[in-house]
């Protein structure tokens, strides 16, 4: 009988020294993955922040270039060659008592605007509409946007 109680509290010593082994396995794989989800939730949350950053970034250049363009739709509305142009032709004038005068210095004020916005090499305004008159882009490749006054 005493074989069967020291076989028994061996078997059952066994029996407890499995279970502790296996709740420290099964503490340690909860640690990893524990570890695992927090580390994943750092990359995701870096990944955000470095978009956001990469998105910012591009707007402020978005909005710089629409900035700038805006600037140039304000120097054209505002400008006094136009609104003479336009109050000339308003008033009747035809183009052989000085409506033409006006319109070439209206077309003038057209190409310096499009000279001055020139980015890497690349007319920013291509395509100017004044009435009847306008730049049109060239078709051919590699062009760097040809006008040609209608």
């Amino acid at each position: 009988m005493r074989e069967t109680i020291g076989e028994e509290n061996g078997f059952k010593g066994r029996i407890i020294a499995f279970v502790v082994v296996l709740a420290l396995l099964f503490a340690a794989n909860g640690y990893v993955l524990y570890r695992l989800f927090i580390t994943s939730q750092s990359l995701v949350d870096a990944r955000k922040d470095t978009f956001v950053k990469e998105f910012k970034g591009t707007a402020d250049v978005l909005d710089e270039y629409l900035g700038q363009r805006m600037a140039n739709l304000n120097t054209l509305t505002n400008n006094l060659v136009i609104s003479t142009y336009y109050h000339n032709q308003a008033l009747g004038m035809s183009r052989e008592y000085g409506l033409n005068v006006s319109l070439n210095d209206m077309l003038d004020q057209f190409r310096r605007l499009q000279e001055a916005t020139v980015e890497d090499g690349q007319l920013a305004l291509c395509w100017i509409t004044a009435g009847r008159s306008a730049c049109r882009r060239s078709n051919e490749p590699n062009s760097k946007c040809q006008d040609q006054w209608a």
